[in-house]
């Protein structure tokens, strides 16, 4: 018995079209909506700026405040364009304490991810880049940094983000 016998071409038209979508849905789940950060290039444009104090010590850094900002990340930046940018890395500020997930797809530059929880580094993860693997840890907010930069960036230490 051939497979399809007895089936309609329409049903099997339409449970293609229903796979295909659900293929698109997942990859577009996984990697979120394209942006203006998303040709290969980073797009620094995109972020706003601020200021963190650490060890009473002041850094500018990029913030990423919303989901879109935050998929992009540090996505192909080079240390060069954050030295042009005068800043130090960038700050993911969410909504709320939450296990965060970060991965370094695409990310050129090895980096330090500091997950903070109300104003203290609770854990720090030296990042490889172009990783896929996911890093998770609970935090409201979460610092990256170049690896090998002046930013103390250590379990214990109060960080305030400021203007």
């Amino acid at each position: 018995m051939a497979i399809g016998v007895g089936v309609s071409s329409k049903l099997v038209l339409a449970l293609a079209i229903v796979c295909a979508a659900a293929l698109l849905a997942g990859i577009l789940f996984e990697y979120g909506p394209v942006n203006a950060g998303h040709a290969g290039v980073f797009n620094p444009s995109f972020f706003g700026y601020g200021k963190v104090n650490i060890s009473n010590q002041t850094y500018r850094v990029l913030l990423a405040t919303n989901q879109t900002q935050q998929l992009d990340g540090l996505m192909y930046a080079t240390e060069a364009d954050l030295q042009g940018l005068n800043v130090s890395g960038m700050m993911f500020v969410f909504q709320r304490s939450a296990d965060e997930c970060f991965w370094m797809s695409d990310t050129r530059i090895p980096l330090r991810q500091a997950w903070i929880e109300s104003n203290v580094i609770v854990y720090v993860y030296s990042a490889t880049p172009y990783s896929t693997a996911s890093k998770c840890y609970n935090g409201d907010e979460v610092l990256e940094v170049p690896a090998g930069s002046n930013v103390p960036v250590n379990v214990g230490e109060v960080i305030r983000l400021g203007d």
